[in-house]
């Protein structure tokens, strides 16, 4: 579960950042 957590995370951050 906590490697399904990281892309989510990476992806908020992207989309809120990029």
């Amino acid at each position: 579960g906590k490697k399904e957590k990281l892309p989510e995370k990476k992806a908020k951050k992207k989309d809120d950042g990029e």
